[in-house]
């Protein structure tokens, strides 16, 4: 054997077939008929499933060091080829030519029996829904229980699952060796009672559970993060279906692998494309009705009392934190991860963005921005640093800045084996790079990528919001609506985009149709004073004072009257003639707050314009005692004074208008009428 394929054999012990494979290569470049390169390229095709190819180019290498190798790959293969047709009905005159030349020798098997394995403690909201989605393709189901006490044992057996019973120990791993010892399947698929298996995925499995030449396989699991949107997605890759022998098992209480034993037995895994489980277990509602964060931080703080050096354990935690919304713990173990990781690891990017993501909710985006830094520096670059270095940098006000991190993470891929948020690949960075290019003022190019944002993200309001306001810079009103309209009853921006479309109202000269509107904004939220304000000003600028008045009553059953509020409702009442019920109104303000200067001018005026100089003059006083800079207010008291002949008070009060306006022509007008 060459020293080529020695170095191969070797990047094989430690699953670098990329590196082998091209090594080979090279080496076949000049050497194109050696039986032992020509073995070693076809076993590493193999692990790439071209089994078929190395089948037909077997005579090529008879007498190749490792020939013995590949027809024990070959043997096995086919052998578990044969196995699933037989299961599935199927026959293939070709494969039986392929099992004939490679048969299996007398001791050896290749079974195809796959097993579900579960472990189950009051699952009965999602369990069913498991089992169907798996009950095409498996053999057989086990599952253990903890402890159940709804009839999440009971929907387990409708589905003829094997049951055994485990008393909890706060060890997952402990629980899912039990479930493996209990199985009897030659693989096993590992999946949570909140999970379902994709129907698409079931091909892609029974192609890979006949390569025996395989540990295991790596799928994909979509976590639905958010309770109502589905397009929010946590994606990672976990070792969930894999051969059930000897020596596999689980380690690790929380965050249970199955990776590390398969690794001690020399056996190699893939990740399986088109292969994935939805889990419904991380929206917010489920993780709160399970008390999931707790008993998840109270295992990985044990496990870490033990081992305070595995930057793995340190990892989870911050992503425990995070989904806690604890950001100040969540920043501070991902601190900690950093510290102790390697920049190899898979998780190295999202270590990173946790601890920015934290930062920027702590409202630290600068330490979030010098994290960015830091990983760069450590040879660190990611699709979900850029996205989060962009948002620190719009939480900073650099958009230029921002701008160049949002289209550096526009620019990435997402890695097969990176795990995160999926969503920023999808929609949210398409967003951000929206907000920001509107901020530059590039309001086209800002309602391109948010367009874009909204296409992949229908149910996120939020988004169509924002393409709202950007279509009402650009005078698309008719478009700005759509949004607006579409976006009214969320929960969440209902109020904001109704007072999109009562202001687009108002630019047309509706006021009564805008004051409806706003109307419909404030009864979805009575405390907000921006709905509440436009809805006045429309009813004022309709002149109905009626509707004006009832909206104050209104508004009153609603939050107690300040003596702002009074004071308007005084004004108000002035406007349809109620004078009386006005001075009343303003003597309630000033009951509320002795300090409210507005209300003492208001009650002058409206005494003023009854003729009753004395009292307004009074009132007039006593605002200027509040607010003596107060110009209009000197202004009418001197032509209060000056009504009741009092000349000298008079001139006195336009001098004061004149010391704080200069200009005030109403002032030097009646000063010389006066003083005339």
């Amino acid at each position: 054997m060459n020293s080529t394929v020695k170095r191969a054999i070797q990047f094989e012990s430690e699953f670098k077939y990329d590196a082998a494979r091209e090594l080979i290569q090279a080496a076949l470049a000049k050497k194109p008929t050696d039986k032992d390169l020509l073995c070693e390229e076809l076993i590493l095709g193999c692990f790439n499933w071209e089994e078929r190819t190395a089948a037909d180019r077997f005579k090529e290498i008879s007498g190749a060091s490792r020939e013995g190798v590949l027809y024990g790959i070959l043997s096995k293969h086919f052998a578990a080829v044969q196995a699933m047709y037989a299961k599935l009905g199927k026959t293939d005159d070709v494969l039986e030519t392929y099992a004939a030349q490679f048969p299996l020798s007398d001791k050896e098997t290749a079974g195809v029996k796959l097993s579900a394995c579960l472990i189950v403690k009051n699952e009965s909201q999602f369990l069913g829904q498991c089992l169907e989605s798996v009950k095409g393709i498996v053999d057989e189901i086990v599952v253990v229980d903890t402890g159940s006490t709804d009839d999440t044992v009971a929907i387990a057996e409708s589905f003829g699952a094997k049951i055994a019973h485990f008393a909890w120990c706060n060890d997952f791993s402990a629980a899912r060796n039990v479930s493996l010892k209990e199985a009897t399947g030659d693989w096993a698929l590992w999946i949570d009672a909140d999970e379902a298996l994709d129907a698409n995925s079931v091909e892609m499995i029974r192609q890979a559970i006949v390569r025996p030449h395989f540990g295991g396989y790596n799928l994909e699991i979509v976590n639905f993060v958010a309770d109502d949107k589905p397009e929010e997605q946590f994606v990672h890759r976990l070792l969930r279906l894999f051969q059930r022998r000897d020596g596999v098992q689980f380690t690790e209480p929380i965050h249970e692998q199955i990776a590390p034993s398969l690794k001690t037995l020399g056996l190699p895994w893939m990740h399986l494309p088109e292969a994935k489980l939805w889990h419904y277990g991380y929206k917010h509602e489920v993780m709160e009705s399970k008390g999931k964060i707790e008993r998840t931080l109270s295992i990985l703080e044990s496990r870490l009392n033990e081992n305070p050096n595995d930057p793995f354990q340190w990892f989870n935690l911050a992503n425990t934190h995070i989904v806690a919304k604890n950001f100040k713990e969540a920043a501070a173990a991902a601190e900690k991860t950093v510290a102790m990781m390697s920049p190899s690891d898979e998780f190295a990017p999202l270590a990173y963005q946790v601890w920015m993501t934290s930062l920027n909710e702590l409202g630290n985006s600068l330490a979030a921005a010098e994290v960015a830094e830091l990983a760069r520096e450590r040879g660190t670059e990611s699709i979900l640093i850029e996205f989060e270095l962009a948002n620190a940098l719009a939480k900073l006000g650099n958009w230029s800045r921002a701008l160049e991190a949002i289209q550096r993470s526009l620019s990435m891929e997402w890695p097969i084996h990176l795990a995160g948020d999926r969503s920023i690949q999808a929609f949210k960075r398409h967003a951000l790079q929206g907000q920001i290019l509107a901020q530059l003022g590039r309001i086209e190019e800002a309602l391109e990528s948010m367009d874009y944002a909204v296409q992949n993200a229908p149910n996120h309001t939020s988004l169509q919001l924002a393409r709202g306001v950007l279509y009402r810079h650009l005078g698309r009103d008719a478009e700005a609506s759509a949004d607006f309209n579409a976006v009214s009853d969320d929960p969440y921006f209902g109020v904001e985009a109704r007072l999109h479309l009562g202001q687009l109202e108002t630019k047309k000269y509706n006021f009564k149709g805008a004051a409806d509107i706003f109307r419909s904004a404030w009864l979805l939220d009575p405390q907000s004073d921006d709905a509440w304000s436009y809805w006045c000003e429309a009813l004022e600028a309709s002149n109905d004072d009626t509707a004006l008045l009832r909206a104050y009553e209104e508004l009153f059953e609603h939050r107690a009257a300040d003596a702002r509020l009074l004071t308007n409702y005084g004004r108000a009442l002035e406007r349809a003639g109620k004078e009386e019920e006005a001075l009343d109104c303003f003597a309630r303000a000033i009951q509320v707050d002795e300090e409210d200067a507005n209300a003492y001018f208001n009650g002058g005026d409206v005494l003023y314009r009854l003729g009753r100089y004395e009292d307004a003059a009074n009132w007039y006083q006593n605002g200027l005692k509040i607010a003596p800079e107060q110009a209009a207010g000197w202004f009418v008291f001197g032509n209060a004074l000056a009504q009741l002949n009092y000349t000298d008070a008079a001139l006195r009060c336009y001098d004061e208008v004149l010391r704080i306006d200069p200009h005030h022509a109403g002032a030097k007008y009646n000063r010389s009428v006066v003083a005339a």
